[in-house]
């Protein structure tokens, strides 16, 4: 059996819509289904759920849910013919009127924009192919003025982006709860959380979720300034980061992104949180069947970097190769793991860190089992904590997460190295341990034999946390 650590997630669209194309994704290494609420109808997405949980079944793995909520984006509004020239050095209006746009004038969703931006700052169109320069704002004529740095062809609904203004815009849509509602009543496992600026914008869906009777762990998207002069304090909150790489690419210099994504990754190892690299990483696949050797390297180094999980957006959702280019990620993922990156997680693990038994228990399996030449640690869960502390200390072991819960399985789709068997329920050790290496090797994940380290916590499913190490044989 081929296994990987690192977590691809496919975004689900019109190019991998049925059960059998969804089928080949899971083959190809697909983990988690994205769902782009930018895009499509909600009986478009609901037909696209079902079909990922039917394949799922088919292929006797689970496949975690994500649903991507559009976010406060800022549109241009609708123009003469669908689209409109934009000539360097001219100069344009933008007002925030429903009319519909000219050379000379267009409009744009944001009712906000003649009271936040100030004059000189720049707005990019576009996802940064056109470049404006406010000149003037006109409050009472609801119109801002703006000289053509960068010109070109604008086309209606396309992206508006203002890496200097502080946006006075609200964390969620009308279109965002209603988007949530209905993905609530789909049985999501995760939901993105789109132009997060701050981590009271994680607190606010957290608590709207709760208060609907639900708890679903948040993926916070990190593409403005703003959430990355925050980062801490967001990664705090949230249960998972994704380095959404697109905007982020248009709000912030290109040259500073590489940077940015190596430090939020290496915060989250050490914060001991899950993130997803994502965006771009094999666009040219979009049309071609091979990837350019910059994409490769790219995988690679997110990889290296610490990612737990790597992204396809339009590659599989309406790309021309979907199912190759997960194969591709694939492979790319099972020749950069088989780099050792010796002590250089353990070392983030200090002596006064709160969890620092557990810690000591995942370090001591990790070299236990190394010494020991074991094939795989088992951690009985019953918090889905252990799994993920163990997963950071990134053991050439592979790591499974033994649970009698399906949501834990499900949470553990997003964590490097963690493969999941969901168990009968019992307070038994002695039988646990026996029904573990039943499932094993009736799924053929390791082979009669095989020597394995198991962590568990003692007083059995007592103790909060692992505590107790056995090396034993299947």
């Amino acid at each position: 059996m081929i296994y990987k650590k690192t977590k691809i997630v496919c975004t689900i669209g019109p190019a991998v819509g049925t059960v059998d194309k969804i089928c080949e994704l899971i083959d190809a290494g697909m983990d988690a289904a994205r769902f782009n609420f930018s895009h499509g109808t909600h009986s478009e997405h609901s037909l696209y759920i079902d079909n990922v949980r039917e394949a799922g079944k088919l292929k006797n793995k689970m496949i975690a849910v994500i649903q991507d909520l559009s976010g406060p984006k800022i549109r241009v509004g609708l123009l003469e013919n669908g689209s409109i020239f934009l000539k360097e050095n001219q100069m344009i209006k933008i007002t925030s009127q429903s009319i519909t746009g000219s050379s000379q004038m267009f409009s744009t969703n944001y009712f906000n924009l003649i009271n936040d931006v100030k004059k000189d700052e720049m707005i990019l169109l576009d996802d940064g192919n056109l470049k404006l320069r406010v000149i003037s704002i006109h409050s009472s004529e609801s119109y801002i003025e703006c000289e053509i740095i960068n010109g070109g062809l604008l086309k209606e609904h396309k992206g508006i982006n203002l890496p200097n203004t502080n946006l006075n815009l609200p964390s969620l849509t009308k279109k965002d709860m209603e988007d949530l509602d209905f993905g609530l009543e789909k049985g999501i496992d995760f939901v993105a959380m789109s132009f997060v600026r701050k981590a009271e914008d994680i607190k606010l869906l957290r608590d709207i979720i709760h208060s609907k009777g639900k708890s679903i762990p948040i993926i916070a998207k990190i593409e403005r300034p703003e959430a990355v002069v925050n980062i801490d304090s967001i990664i705090a909150e949230t249960d998972v980061i994704m380095v959404a790489r697109g905007d982020m690419g248009v709000e912030i210099s290109t040259e500073e992104v590489p940077l940015i994504q190596k430090r939020i990754i290496r915060k989250c190892n050490e914060a001991i949180t899950p993130v997803i690299t994502a965006t771009q990483m094999l666009e040219s696949m979009i049309e071609n069947p091979t990837p350019t050797r910059a994409e490769a390297s790219d995988i690679a180094n997110s990889i290296l970097d610490g990612t737990d999980c790597v992204m396809l957006s339009a590659e599989t959702s309406t790309g021309a190769y979907p199912v190759l280019a997960v194969r591709t990620m694939t492979k790319i993922i099972l020749k950069t793991e088989t780099i050792k990156k010796t002590n250089y997680f353990t070392e983030m693990f200090v002596e006064d860190s709160p969890e620092n038994t557990l810690h000591t228990i995942c370090n001591s399996a990790t070299e236990i089992a190394t010494r020991v030449n074991a094939k795989a640690i088992i951690t009985i869960t019953h918090t889905g904590k252990s799994p993920l502390l163990l997963s950071n200390h990134r053991p050439a072991a592979q790591i499974i997460s033994a649970t009698f819960d399906d949501t834990i399985i499900k949470k553990c789709k997003l964590i490097w190295g963690v493969e999941s068997i969901l168990i009968k329920q019992s307070d038994d050790y002695i039988e646990t341990v026996q029904s573990i290496k039943k499932e094993i090797l009736e799924s053929k994940i390791l082979n009669e034999g095989d020597r394995i380290v198991i962590i568990a916590p003692m007083p059995f499913l007592q103790s909060e946390s692992a505590n107790m190490i056995q090396v034993t044989q299947l």
